[in-house]
């Protein structure tokens, strides 16, 4: 070990020596500054750089191997091409986590964070959790609002379809027959789908108007039915 050691030192202090020879170090007892020219270094910096035409390259990662990283330091910065950001590891949420530069964090008072980015931009609102694939604002928690409007991506995706002639508006005797073997409407999800998958609001309402607008034609349609009955009951009461 003592050659080797040996060895070590002297490459070191050779390479120490024709850096500073080249003006591309200077050490001081406040830091170490590197670039050339290589000025005294700055009191408040441990370590400066200095340079008219080159940057600092940090390590680049994607994000599934920052965060694998184990027990990552306080501060740790790396860049992250997939999400086009920097990211540090704070601890100062209830959740440790990444956090990337440049980005607004939200907090409350006692220092649980309100906001938080995630990879590719995405956000999450409240305690970091696992969230789906598919959509870049997940809430954890309950939303409370005094009006709310949802975009639909046009008209044919509205329940006006239903009082369109050529609309299959199914027999009410298929729609028992349907109720009967599956346990809710034709073409409403399941209780079961609601719960793994969550509900499309936007679709949703527009699911529910198109059973309105059935059962409003199935409302006509028995009106027609009654009214003829009615005539014929009438007729025979006058014969």
């Amino acid at each position: 070990m003592r050659p080797l050691l040996l060895l070590l030192t002297f490459f070191t202090l050779g390479w120490h020596t024709a850096c500073c020879q080249s003006g591309l170090l200077n050490f001081s007892e406040n830091g170490i500054v590197i670039g050339s020219p290589a000025p005294t270094p700055h009191s408040s910096a441990v370590l400066e750089l200095n340079s008219s035409n080159q940057g600092l390259l940090i390590p680049r990662l994607s994000y599934s191997q920052l965060t694998s990283i184990s027990s990552p330091a306080v501060g740790l910065l790396a860049y992250v091409p997939d999400s086009s950001g920097l990211y540090y590891f704070t601890n100062t949420t209830s959740t440790p986590a990444w956090q990337k530069l440049g980005v607004e964090t939200w907090r409350k008072v006692a220092g649980t964070d309100l906001v938080q980015t995630i990879e590719n931009s995405r956000f999450v609102m409240g305690p970091m959790v696992n969230t789906p694939e598919g959509y870049r604002l997940y809430v954890n928690g309950g939303i409370l609002a005094t009006s709310m409007r949802v975009a639909i991506a046009n008209s044919s995706k509205w329940a006006d379809y239903v009082f369109q002639p050529e609309y299959p508006i199914l027999p009410l005797k298929e729609v028992e027959k349907f109720i009967q073997k599956n346990g809710h409407l034709p073409r409403v999800p399941s209780a079961e789908t609601v719960a793994k998958e969550g509900v499309d609001v936007a679709e949703m309402q527009a699911r529910l108007l198109e059973k309105i607008e059935e059962l409003t034609l199935y409302i006509i349609q028995q009106e027609k039915r009654i009214e003829l009955l009615e005539g014929k009951l009438t007729a025979a009461g006058n014969d």
